[in-house]
């Protein structure tokens, strides 16, 4: 029988890399295949919403992996993956037919990978006993 912690790990693990294949996939489709955004700056919040749930699950992932590494090195490693990940997706789409490179929109996921990096941080629980820490004081 697996232990519940490996089985926590592959699920993090598991669902860091899905989510990164359905990155790829949707950064495949043609520009002219794509659908457009309803209002302007969609594609931006796109953008962000996708880093996020990818750094989310990152973090996760890289929690469960190496358990012994302090929270900053933890969220600083899921930063990490995810740029580089979101690099590698922007230069892919310049070779998608319809679809550019942009240093915009890799900016913008990093945006939504550090949103994700200080959530997860969060609900652990480190940020706000500081706050509170740091208010009583």
């Amino acid at each position: 029988m697996a232990n519940p912690e490996q089985s926590r790990l592959g699920v993090w693990a598991g669902l860091w890399v899905l989510w990164m294949v359905l990155i790829a996939l949707t950064s495949h489709i043609p520009g002219e295949l794509a659908p457009r955004a309803p209002f302007e700056g969609a594609d931006k919040v796109g953008h962000i919403a996708a880093y996020f749930v990818l750094g989310v699950l990152g973090a996760g992932a890289v929690a469960r992996i190496r358990p012994d590494w302090p929270r900053p090195v933890v969220g600083s490693m899921a930063l990490v993956v995810g740029a580089l990940f979101g690099a590698l997706d922007e230069f892919h789409q310049s070779f998608v037919p319809g679809r550019r490179m942009s240093m915009e929109d890799w900016l913008t996921d990093l945006l939504g990978l550090a949103l994700a990096v200080i959530v997860a941080r969060a609900a652990r629980g480190a940020l706000a006993r500081s706050w509170l820490a740091a208010g009583s004081g």
